[in-house]
C-alpha cells in the first residue's frame, strides 16, 4: 500500500509535479507508464494506471516514485524510495 499523493499533469496528460508529505516534487526525468513494463504480458490487466519517476524538492533532494490511480478517478498513491 502506499501513500495518498496529489499530482499535477502536464499538456500530454504525463506527471509534472507531485505533493508528497506536503512537500512539492519537480518531476525531473522521463516518467514511464507502469503499464509501458508490462509488456511481456499477454493479457490486458485492467486497473493498472501508473508512472515511474524522479522527483526533486526544492532543496535539490530527490526520490524515486512509482504512482499509481486507486480509487475513483483522480486519486493516486505512491511508494516513495531516496
Amino acid at each position: 500500500m502506499g501513500e495518498p499523493v496529489a499530482v499535477d499533469f502536464n499538456g500530454e496528460g504525463v506527471p509534472a509535479r507531485v505533493v508528497y508529505r506536503e512537500t512539492e516534487y519537480e518531476v525531473i526525468d522521463m516518467p514511464t507508464r507502469l503499464e509501458d513494463e508490462l509488456f511481456f504480458v499477454t493479457h490486458p490487466l485492467d486497473g493498472i494506471h501508473g508512472w515511474r519517476f524522479i522527483g526533486r524538492d526544492p532543496t535539490g533532494e530527490t526520490r524515486n516514485f512509482a504512482l499509481r490511480e486507486c480509487g475513483s478517478a483522480g486519486q493516486w498513491e505512491a511508494r516513495v524510495r531516496d
